[in-house]
This record gives structure tokens, C-alpha cells and sequence, in this order.
């Protein structure tokens, strides 16, 4: 990533890189906050039909870019707040509503780490997770202290308002410091040989190109010159570690 030449992460340390995901509700918030980011993003945007699969695909690229075996063993850091209180909020209408009846399955989903829990089970890591409430972003990383270790990632849940009040849009923000860039380079050349070969068989299934190409990668991103809707991505940019644009 750009960013002030010196200033490193705001305490010394390396810059982050930035690896996005959305589902389809929030598909131009992901693109507002990859064009802030610029050449910093680690692989191009994706956008998903659930959230826990934009989570997932968010982390996989974040941890992709950290060599062996930083990637197994970094400590990820979730900034949840948000998300925690939306699905309280779910949970307890769906309580109160007498036309429905409770399922064993709404108290599991009003879990936020169900959103990392399945990828932290096939990634098979052994690095520690903190999911945080109630922090903010600069606080969160403070906790994380990216400056004292070899790598760090922070994930960011922002919800965009979608379908209702219950079923909001979610970008996954997950900043990541210790990407390897030779990894990069090579993950980059995999996936770009891979989006080529899918472009080229989904073409014909490309409803909307000028938002997402037929893989679901956000291709044209709107123009946008306000401040990012991210608050990990707004405290990075204060700190000087982010990209400017």
C-alpha cells in the first residue's frame, strides 16, 4: 500500500495489505472501499451469496499472502461489534414473533463466530482468534500490536443495509501485515490464469459486468471520494498505512 513514506503503520511497523469480500447487498460499499485501498488489495475483491462465505473468502486471501508458517500461525483479530448487536437484535424478534417457532438452529447463527468458525475449522490453523465487541478500531489495533510481530490480520465486519432490518449486506475488511509479496506474486499469477479461464466460459452469464465479472470479482468500482465506510480502513488511512487516492 501507499501511504506517507516513514510513517509505516502509525508505530513503526510495516504497512498492511488489504483483502475484501462482500455479499451481493454490498457490493458497491466492497467496491468505495477497494478504490480507497488502490494497489494495496492483495487479490481482487469477490462478492458471495452468504455472509460466512464472504468471511471465509476474505481470510482465505488475507492469510494467502503470509508465507509458511506465518499463515498458520498469526493471530487474527475480528472487529464484530456491529454484527454482535444485529444478530441479538435478530434473535430476540424472532423470539417474539408468534407466527414462527424457535429452532435450536437461531441461537447457533446468533453466534458471531459462527461467520469464522467454518473457516477457521478447514484452514486448520493453530494461530489464536480474538472476536471483539465493543472496540474500536483504533483500539482493536492497539490489542493487535502488528509492529511486535512477524504478521498480524485484523478483519472488519460492515454491514450495508440490504433486504430488511435483519438481513443487512456485509463487506469483510481484513487488513493483513507480513504478506509475503514473491507469495503474492505467484497466488496473483495462479488466480489470474484461473479468473481468465472463467471469464472466458461465463461470459455468457454476465448479467451485470460493469459491477462484477461472471466470478463474482468486482471489476468497475463507482466513483466515490467520501471517506471509506470502513472504520478499520478509516483508522488505517489516519495512521497513515493505508492507500491514498
Amino acid at each position: 500500500m501507499q501511504g506517507n513514506a516513514g510513517t509505516g503503520d502509525g508505530t513503526g511497523g510495516p504497512l498492511p495489505r488489504l483483502a475484501l469480500a462482500a455479499t451481493e447487498p454490498a457490493v458497491s460499499v466492497c467496491a468505495a472501499v477497494a478504490a480507497r485501498a488502490g494497489a494495496g488489495l492483495v487479490d481482487a475483491p469477490s462478492v458471495h451469496a452468504k455472509p460466512v462465505a464472504a468471511v471465509s473468502a476474505a481470510l482465505d486471501a488475507a492469510f494467502a499472502a503470509l508465507p509458511q508458517p506465518l499463515r498458520d500461525t498469526a493471530p487474527l483479530y475480528v472487529l464484530c461489534d456491529d454484527y454482535s448487536v444485529l444478530a441479538a437484535r435478530r434473535l430476540a424478534a424472532r423470539c417474539t414473533d408468534p407466527g414462527r417457532r424457535l429452532r435450536p438452529s437461531d441461537s447457533v447463527a446468533a453466534e458471531t463466530s459462527e461467520l469464522v468458525r467454518p473457516w477457521l475449522t478447514e484452514s486448520g490453523r493453530t494461530g489464536r482468534c480474538w472476536l471483539l465487541a465493543a472496540t474500536p478500531a483504533r483500539t482493536a489495533l492497539r490489542l493487535a500490536a502488528p509492529e511486535s510481530r512477524q504478521a498480524t490480520v485484523v478483519c472488519e465486519f460492515v454491514l450495508v443495509p440490504g433486504d430488511g432490518p435483519h438481513a443487512p449486506g456485509l463487506v469483510a475488511v481484513t487488513a493483513v501485515w507480513g504478506a509475503d509479496e514473491a507469495v503474492q506474486a505467484a497466488d496473483r499469477a495462479v488466480r489470474g490464469a484461473d479468473e481468465a479461464v472463467r471469464r472466458a466460459d461465463g461470459a455468457a452469464r454476465r448479467a451485470d459486468g460493469a459491477a462484477r465479472g461472471a466470478d463474482g470479482a468486482l471489476v468497475s468500482p463507482p466513483e466515490d471520494s467520501g471517506p471509506p465506510p470502513s472504520a478499520l480502513l478509516t483508522a488505517l488511512l489516519e495512521e497513515g498505512t493505508a492507500a491514498r487516492v
